[in-house]
C-alpha cells in the first residue's frame, strides 16, 4: 500500500509539473505574439527556443514556426526563415494558406515548396461483373448447325453466358509524377464467376434432312480466385478544393490461384422415344480446372473515379473497365500437355468429357469493376526546384542589386 501511494505521488507531481510548464509555454508563446506585433523581431526567436524543444504541443509548436518564419522574413533573414517554413510543414503538410491574413512575404516562400503528397497508400474493396466474349465454340454435336439455327430462333441451342457478380479487395498505392499525374499501383484479390448452359442435340436424318433435336442441357457454373497486381495513370481534375474527378488508363497481370467448376446435366425426356417419365441428372462436386486454365492472365483498363478530400487523405470512388488480352481457357482443350505420361498426354479432368461431356470454349473474360478505398498520403515538403528561366531571373536580380 505504502509503495502505491508513493507511486502515486511521484505520478501526480510528474503530471503537475508537466501542467505548470505547458501553462509556462502558453505565455510565452503569447508574449511572442505580443513581441511581434510591436515590431520587437530580436526577441522572438530567445523567447520561443526552450518551448519549442519541450513544452508546446504539436498545435503550439505549428505556430511558433509560422511567428518564426514572419519573424525570419521582415529581419531579411532568408535562411533561417527557410527553416523555420521547413519545420512548420513537417508538423502540418495541409497547412493551407489565408490570403487574408498571410504577409504576401510568407505567401511566396510558402509557394516555394512542395506541399503536395508525393505518395500515398491505402485499401480498397468493391464488386466486378464479369462478361464473357465468346471466340470460338466447341462441342460434340453440331455447333455450326446450332449456331445457324440460333439465328433463326428454331432451335435454343449453342452456349451462353450470363454475366455474374463478385467481390475483390486489396491495397492500392500512388505516387505523383508531375502535377495531376500519378503513377498507381496494387495487389487485388479477386473473384470472378461465369454461369453458362449449353444445350446437347442430337441428328435425327428425318428424310435425309440433318434435323437438330434438343435432348439434354449442360448447367456450369464456374467461379475463379485471381491476385491481380494493376498498374495504372491517372490524371485528376480538381472540382473544388476538397472534391475531384480523375481519368484512368492502364492494365493489369494476374494470376489464377483457384478455378473450380460445379456443373449439371439434365435430359429432356420429350425427346426421346422412351417410355420413362425421367432419367436422372447428372452432378457432384465442384471439379477443379485450373488444369484447364491459364495461369496467367492479362487485361487493360480504363475508368473515371471520383477523390474526395480528408484530412491526411483521400477516400475514393471508381469505375474501372477490364479488357482481357489473353483467352481465359488452356489452348488445349481436349487433352491437356501439361500432364503427360511416357505415352503421351492425357485428359486434365476425365469428368468434364466423360461425365458431363464438356469442352471448353474459347473465351475471354472482360469484367467492370467497382471499387471503394481509401488512400492516406506521405508527405516530404521540400523546396522545389527553380526552372531555368527563374534561376536566370534570380541572378539578373542580384546582379542588378550589385550594380
Amino acid at each position: 500500500m505504502l509503495l502505491a501511494a508513493l507511486l502515486i505521488g511521484l505520478l501526480s507531481q510528474s503530471s503537475h509539473a508537466q501542467s505548470s510548464e505547458n501553462e509556462g509555454c502558453v505565455i510565452v508563446l503569447k508574449d511572442a505574439e505580443k513581441s511581434y506585433e510591436q515590431g520587437k523581431l530580436e526577441k522572438i526567436p530567445s523567447i520561443l527556443e526552450a518551448c519549442i524543444e519541450s513544452g508546446f504541443s504539436k498545435e503550439e509548436k505549428i505556430k511558433a514556426y509560422r511567428l518564426l518564419t514572419l519573424t525570419y522574413l521582415f529581419d531579411d533573414n532568408k535562411e533561417m526563415a527557410e527553416k523555420s517554413i521547413e519545420n512548420m510543414l513537417k508538423l502540418d503538410p495541409e497547412h493551407v494558406i489565408n490570403e487574408a491574413i498571410d504577409p504576401i512575404e510568407f505567401i511566396y516562400l510558402y509557394n516555394e515548396y512542395r506541399t503536395e503528397p508525393i505518395f500515398t497508400y491505402g485499401i480498397n474493396g468493391g464488386a466486378n461483373m464479369t462478361f464473357v466474349r465468346l471466340i470460338e465454340q466447341y462441342g460434340f454435336d453440331n455447333v455450326n448447325a446450332i449456331s445457324k439455327y440460333d439465328t433463326n430462333g428454331t432451335f435454343a441451342g449453342g452456349d451462353k453466358y450470363y454475366t455474374q457478380a463478385s467481390i475483390q479487395g486489396g491495397l492500392n498505392g500512388s505516387m505523383l509524377l508531375m502535377k495531376n499525374l500519378n503513377l498507381n499501383l496494387g495487389a487485388t484479390y479477386k473473384s470472378t464467376k461465369i454461369w453458362s448452359t449449353k444445350n446437347y442435340a442430337f441428328n435425327t436424318f428425318d428424310n435425309s434432312v440433318d434435323t437438330l433435336v434438343n435432348f439434354g442441357r449442360l448447367t456450369n457454373v464456374e467461379k475463379h480466385s485471381w491476385v491481380k497486381f494493376p498498374l495504372s495513370l491517372t490524371y485528376d481534375i480538381k472540382l473544388t478544393p476538397k472534391f475531384s474527378t480523375y481519368i484512368q488508363l492502364g492494365g493489369s497481370a494476374g494470376v489464377l490461384v483457384s478455378a473450380k467448376s460445379t456443373l449439371t446435366r439434365t435430359y429432356e425426356t420429350t425427346s426421346f422415344d422412351f417410355s420413362s417419365s425421367s432419367i436422372a441428372e447428372v452432378t457432384g462436386p465442384p471439379e477443379n480446372v485450373r488444369m484447364n486454365r491459364n495461369y496467367w492472365n492479362y487485361s487493360i483498363s480504363g475508368g473515371l473515379g471520383f477523390k474526395y478530400r480528408i484530412p491526411k487523405g483521400n477516400i475514393f470512388l471508381d469505375v474501372r473497365y477490364n479488357y482481357a488480352v489473353r483467352q481465359l481457357n488452356y489452348k488445349n482443350k481436349y487433352r491437356n500437355s501439361r500432364n503427360t505420361i511416357r505415352w503421351g498426354p492425357i485428359p486434365a479432368n476425365p469428368d468434364l468429357l466423360y461425365k458431363y461431356y464438356s469442352i471448353d470454349n474459347d473465351v475471354m473474360l472482360d469484367d467492370l469493376a467497382f471499387t471503394i478505398g481509401y488512400s492516406r498520403f506521405f508527405y516530404n515538403p521540400k523546396k522545389k526546384e527553380k526552372s531555368k528561366k527563374e534561376k536566370e531571373l534570380t541572378g539578373y536580380k542580384r546582379n542588378k542589386d550589385l550594380q
